[in-house]
This record gives C-alpha cells, structure tokens and sequence, in this order.
C-alpha cells in the first residue's frame, strides 16, 4: 500500500500495521510513501502497489487509459489551502497581479485554483501570475523565499511553510481553505482525495476489499475523534511535533466515504475538471464500475 505525503490522506491508514486487521486475509501489510502523481502512475501501471491514495483525478485518468484501477473511497477534509500574507478576511482579488505558486500542474490543485478563481472575478491566465512546480517542496521554497507571494498547498505542508516562513523573518498564514470555497461555489464537497485499488485485487478478492473499507473508515472515525493520538501516530511520519500534528487533524476533520456513496458528487467534480481540460480525467467520466461499492 502506497500512501501521498498528504496528513489527511495517511490518517485511514494509521492502524493498519498496528492492528494487523487484515493479515488472516493478506499477512504482512506494507506501507510506503509517494510523492507526486507521476509516482503514483508509475506503482500502478508496474503493479508494485494494490492500494494507493491519489487524487481522484488521477485515478479516473488512468481507467480511461486502460490501467486497471476502481476508486474505493474519497477521504473528505479541509485539505488544500491559500497560504500567504496574514490578513483578516481572505478576498480573491488580493490576488490580482500578484505570484502564486502551485503543485502539479494540470493536476488537482492547479485545476481546483483555476476554476475557483474564475468563478470569483479573475482570470487565473491574465490576472495571477501563476508559477508550477513538479515537487511541493519546491511550492514551499518558492513562497519562504518570496518568489511567490501565496501558494496553494495540501497539509501538513501548508502549517510547515507558515512556521518555515516565521524562522526566516516572514510572516505567512492559511488565508482559505479551498475545500470551504468549492463547497460555497458549487453546493458540494470537494471529493479530491481518494483511495484506489487495482482491478484484479478488487475482483478477485472481495473479502479483503471489503475488510479494508472497514478498517478505513474505522480508523478515520476513531482519528478524527481523537485528534491527540492521531498527532502521536502522525508526528514521526510528518517530521511535526505531536501537538501540531493534532491541530491540523482537528482542522482537516477527515472523514473516509466508500465511492459508489459519493458517486454523483465526484462525477460533478470531473465535470467541472474537465471543461478546464478533458485530460484532466482522460477525456470522459469513469463508467459505474469505477466505483468500488461500500462493504457490506
């Protein structure tokens, strides 16, 4: 199993190895991390990870591409955000004619910037300077440095380049949370971050898909509600003292939901994605089967 460098999409998987919940099913579980989606592409299409969490979109580009891969969940949370000068009540047009710097791009974050942007008055092309980066670290060195003036970042890399920012003199802070902007421009929740697994282990291993699902969702729930413990399990794997660790899980509030429940609100997000740029879901929504259904 290969988990982002993302805090909210590493709480589902906390448990796994400690609570050996799934080896009379599968013996050892192994758990290891990936960077960005072009090492997300590369574990699936070699078949070297069964489960891996990635950005929805990838997941959906990649079926249409013919890998073998179906969504099991999206992990809902307050999870992308603007960070840049301190201020009160953040406005989007702050951004006008100033540099921003974002991951991936014509991947989730640069797509959910754009359309956000333009729904609030600005033309991401003509009115922001917008510079991406293929590594976030490179996004957090950008804006410490003052080349850009605000990022778009996921957590725990968002609270790393505030305190970064204040040991090298400059004040930063979360201006937005771009999960509570999708949700005031379309109604929806903001279905970016999911879990997949390949086809041939969903297919052929029902029992261990379904076993998953459970510990998934127990897991998140059992976090979420306890913030403190989750910090202690994050604090090693995310380099964050313990305490700040908890902060950010109390204000992602991570909440695991099986595919198939949320179908309808991640197809609307694809639809949105791909009026920006078909490619960025392989050029047509994932049919039913996509969607790994909840465990029974």
């Amino acid at each position: 199993m290969r988990t982002l460098e993302n805090l909210a999409l590493q709480v589902p998987f906390l448990r796994l190895r400690a609570r050996n919940t799934l080896a009379p099913l599968v013996g050892r579980v192994e758990l290891s991390g990936v960077r960005n989606p072009d090492e997300i592409r590369a574990a699936l299409t070699s078949g070297s990870a069964d489960v891996i969490t990635l950005p929805t979109n990838v997941a959906a580009t990649l079926a249409n591409r013919g890998i073998d891969v179906r969504l099991l969940g999206v992990v809902q949370a307050s999870l992308l955000r603007i960070v840049g000068p301190p201020g009160a009540r953040f406005d989007w047009r702050e951004l006008r004619g100033q540099p921003v710097a974002i991951p991936f791009r014509g991947d989730a974050p640069d797509l959910i910037f754009r359309s956000l942007a333009g729904r609030n008055g600005l033309d991401p092309d003509r009115d922001v300077t917008i510079t991406n980066y293929p590594q976030i670290p490179e996004v957090v060195s950008a804006l410490v440095s003052g080349r850009a003036r605000y990022a778009v970042l996921p957590e725990p890399q968002a609270t790393l380049a505030v305190t970064q920012g204040a040991a090298a003199g400059l004040a930063l802070g979360p201006r937005l949370s771009l999960t509570g902007a999708w949700r005031r421009a379309t109604g929806d929740t903001l279905p970016q971050a999911g879990v997949a697994v390949r086809g041939e282990i969903a297919r052929r291993y029902p029992a261990v898909v379904a076993a998953l699902q459970r510990e998934l969702d127990a897991t998140t729930r059992a976090y979420s509600a306890d913030p403190i413990a989750a910090g202690r399990r994050l604090a090693p794997l995310t380099g964050l003292p313990e305490q700040g660790a908890a902060t950010i899980v109390a204000r992602l509030r991570p909440d695991y939901v099986p595919a198939r429940t949320v179908q309808r609100q991640v197809e609307r997000y694809f639809q949105v994605l791909a009026r920006a740029t078909p490619d960025a879901i392989g050029g047509r929504l994932p049919d039913r089967s996509f969607y790994v259904p909840p465990a029974r």
